[in-house]
């Protein structure tokens, strides 16, 4: 409540009022604010106190004030107006990041300092000097938000403040419509990390972290190649503004009041206009006529948007306090039902993931763990009539089991996710079932994607008996719609309906 009586002032603060004369560039105009200096001659620390909240605003932008507005789409909410409150008093905040391999720095010339994590970490370490900022980027390349689904607690610290959570490249745009497999799974992201339901026990004694919804831009539907008298042209072809899944994503912003920051609407028109600097070639290189992935450039006009997130979480702060109603929100935040229907988040038991496969391997006849990909490892197959077996523990721990009046006696069963990888060309067809210890239905998926030019781990979901040797094969096919066998075995996962008083 200290925090609540401190700020509740709001503009009646000279100190916060000072920020916002900053803020709004009227420190040159002295009559502005000429009516505090009286007051602030008699606070002996209001003058380093205001040059301190001057420092919070010396970041140098590289994009325009319009582009600035047009990327932030709903204002600060109370966690990260908590957050910050946090941090102006020094106290120790942990910074997290989710996301695909933009946010792990892919095409950053040095990943660890020019992607635009650490330049967002970097500024807040700069501007608020006190406090003790603890950092962990927890994204994986060529994952979707289904990934963070079912793997959150071994990306994301349960204790974390703050999370930036960035999926709307890798999710893709799916349909015009809102019903599709990534809406359900980015809302239940949402819902675990609004909650602070990272592992699998709910997180008791602590508030809930605050979350910013980053949206980076998938420019560009490919490249248009012309050649003439021996020389190549290469010209991007800007996607529709629509095209992008942050839209869809921006409605479960609104449902949820979350700060939802927008690269494309800081750049679509100046890149259609092609204004120097902004320009895709500037910002988005192709790579082999693919543009995801932001050079430095690019990375830097993302921490502007997230800086300026901050930054307008702070003027919040000192335009409207911190209501005591708003202290209550960010404490124990009771969030609505889902907004996609029969969304239920669950329980997360266990995640591996590329070479924490290897202790699940049973026996195989032509798969063979490797990198394809590096630092992307798994278990290969190239040849159709290939099969491998993985065992698994699909046993659950009796306090994580629902009570369900209304099974009828059976055992409650556990979701097995098996993530294969999903590619444009060259992939098979997977079958995959129980065959020892458990029983399920086998499914069978094609991994070849040729709608999509990107390559993602897709999860085959099997209802499945407990045991605590569950047996599954993995079996690769002889029909196949690209003429090819390639097979990828990523990631398995196991997890468990949640609870009831677990939201």
């Amino acid at each position: 409540m200290n925090q609540v009586k401190r700020v509740r002032a709001g503009t009646r603060n000279p100190v916060f009022a000072l920020l916002v004369c900053f803020q709004l560039g009227c420190l040159a105009t002295l009559v502005t604010c000429a009516k505090y200096e009286s007051i602030l001659s008699k606070m002996p620390d209001a003058r380093k106190m205001a040059r301190d909240f001057q420092d919070l605003y010396k970041y140098e932008y590289w994009l325009s004030p319009s582009m600035l507005k047009g990327s932030l789409l709903t204002g600060p909410s109370p966690q990260l107006k908590r957050v910050v409150l946090k941090l102006l008093e020094g106290q120790h905040v942990k910074i997290g990041t989710v996301g695909g391999s933009i946010t792990a720095g892919a095409s950053a010339s040095k990943p660890g300092t020019t992607d635009w994590f650490s330049l967002f970490i970097a500024w807040l370490q700069s501007a608020f000097p006190e406090a003790t900022i603890s950092a962990r980027n927890g994204a994986v390349g060529s994952t979707t938000s289904s990934f963070l689904d079912l793997c959150m607690p071994n990306h994301v610290d349960p204790d974390v403040d703050l999370v930036v959570v960035e999926y709307s490249v890798n999710d893709g745009y799916v349909h015009s419509h809102l019903e599709h497999e990534q809406m359900y799974a980015y809302e239940r992201v949402v819902r675990k990390l609004a909650q602070g339901h990272i592992s699998a026990t709910q997180r008791r004694g602590q508030d809930p972290p605050a979350l910013m919804l980053l949206h980076n831009w998938r420019c560009c539907r490919g490249d248009h190649v012309v050649i003439s008298n021996n020389k190549t042209t290469v010209t991007p072809t800007l996607s529709h503004f629509y095209r992008n899944a942050e839209d869809h994503y921006n409605v479960l912003a609104q449902y949820y009041g979350l700060p939802s920051l927008s690269l494309r609407n800081a750049l679509f028109h100046a890149a259609a206009s092609s204004q120097q600097g902004f320009m895709v070639d500037e910002v988005l290189p192709s790579q082999h006529g693919i543009r995801i992935h932001p050079n430095d450039r690019g990375m830097k006009y993302i921490a502007d948007v997230v800086v300026h997130a901050v930054q307008q979480a702070l003027l919040s702060l000192a335009l409207e306090g911190f209501s005591e109603e708003e202290a209550r929100h960010a404490g124990s935040w009771a969030l609505p039902a889902p907004m996609m229907p029969g969304n239920a988040e669950e329980r997360n038991l266990q995640c591996v993931l590329y070479e924490g496969l290897k202790p699940l391997y049973k026996q195989s006849k032509g798969w063979e763990f490797g990198c394809d990909v590096p630092h992307k490892c798994g278990y290969i197959s190239m040849s159709s009539g290939s099969t491998m077996q993985i065992q698994i523990d699909t046993s659950v721990p009796g306090d994580l089991l629902p009570k369900d009046d209304h099974n009828d006696g059976e055992p409650q069963l556990v979701a097995v996710h098996i993530g294969v990888l999903k590619s444009y060309e060259h992939m098979g067809m997977l079958r995959v079932g129980c065959e020892g210890g458990c029983s399920c239905k086998p499914l069978t998926v094609d991994c070849n994607d040729p709608a999509d030019h990107s390559s993602q781990v897709h999860y085959v979901r099997l209802m499945v008996t407990q045991h605590a040797a569950c047996v599954v094969g993995l079996h690769n096919e002889a029909a196949s719609s690209s003429g090819s066998h390639k097979l990828k075995l990523a990631c398995v996962a196991t997890t468990v309906a949640a609870l009831p008083d677990h939201g």
